[in-house]
């Protein structure tokens, strides 16, 4: 590979026309100038790259020097700065001259970023806690439910929000004038974390706001469900000789998709005892005193002593929504 010379934030690599550069934010980035034609520029995940068609370089005990065509590689700060060498090194290897082209820069990131890719990071203990709530009060809600149509409708409650995710968890419109619901799960005390006022405020247009407190245990794993686990049951709930059977496992991934990796993780267990489920009004819940100035605010709320449906009142609610 080429050594580096210079001792300024823009160093050349000698016998090249390429250049290693700091930005003022601490930000790597790889320059090639001189380029005989413009390339199309592609799009890399944590590489920001830009076209220049001139550049000016003002080196420490030098006078300004004049750069034409040119294209700029920036590395986002959670890349590893060894990438920039092995880019480096690969080009050398396949154009030994030195002469770099566009073509080569691009073919080049697209194979190296391809074999140092760093495995995404698993979902935390937390995430898949939280989302294994969601998915056991959505089976308990599909379980309810014989017609396949109706599930698909049910399943569409869920991180309803279009394409993204959803402030609240499950928006029914079709049950008792309109019915949200929040999940909220721990492994411990009522305790839970709220994402905002809007997580514990009725939907316009919606007649009824509840938190769905549950309180689940660990196992290890001769009982109990993991998520992926639930998820494997929520496929269960349909077959496929049933009429749906394709729209309901599709709108299923499509939510799994939203929703996360956490929803097939296969690392936790936990269990939930009859009565772990408490809905509570959201009017219910305790919020914070927000002054002027605040727009928004999070916040942990105890909800044990907190005014709850009673167990015929709840029933009835998820029946409403179960049913057609």
């Amino acid at each position: 590979m080429p050594t580096v010379i210079g001792n300024s934030n823009q160093d050349e690599i000698s016998g090249t026309n390429a250049r290693v550069f700091k930005d003022s934010d601490g930000s790597l980035g790889l320059l090639i100038s001189d380029l005989e034609t413009r390339p199309d520029l592609p799009k890399f995940e944590n590489l920001e790259i830009d076209f220049r068609p001139e550049k000016i370089l003002n080196v420490p005990g030098y006078p300004p020097r004049k750069i034409r065509n040119c294209i700029e590689v920036r590395l986002d700060p959670s890349c590893d700065s060894d990438l920039l060498a092995t880019i480096l090194g690969r080009m050398h290897e396949i154009e030994p001259s030195g002469a770099f082209s566009g073509e080569l820069l691009f073919g080049v990131i697209d194979e190296v970023v391809e074999i140092v890719r760093r495995p995404p990071r698993p979902p935390s203990k937390e995430e898949v806690i939280g989302v294994w709530g969601e998915m056991y009060l959505l089976h308990l809600l599909l379980a309810g439910s014989e017609s396949t149509d109706h599930r698909i409708k049910i399943l569409s409650c869920w991180e309803s929000d279009g394409g993204a995710r959803d402030i609240i968890d499950f928006r029914f419109p079709h049950a008792s004038g309109g019915t949200s619901i929040e999940v909220k799960t721990s492994i411990s005390e009522r305790s839970h974390h709220i994402n905002g006022i809007s997580q514990v405020t009725v939907p316009d247009g919606y007649s009824n706001g509840l938190l769905g407190s549950l309180i689940i245990a660990e196992t290890d794993g001769s009982s109990g469900k993991t998520s992926g686990g639930l998820l494997a049951d929520l496929r269960a709930l349909v077959h496929d000789s049933d009429e749906g059977f394709r729209e309901f496992i599709g709108s299923l991934e499509s939510k799994v998709s939203i929703r996360g990796p956490e929803c097939s993780d296969e690392r936790y267990f936990f269990s939930a005892r009859d009565g772990a489920l408490r809905l509570i009004p959201v009017a219910s819940v305790p919020k914070p005193t927000i002054g002027d100035g605040i727009t928004e605010v999070e916040w942990v709320a105890d909800v044990s002593g907190c005014m709850e449906m009673d167990a015929d009142g709840a029933a009835s609610l998820l029946s409403s929504i179960s049913s057609p």
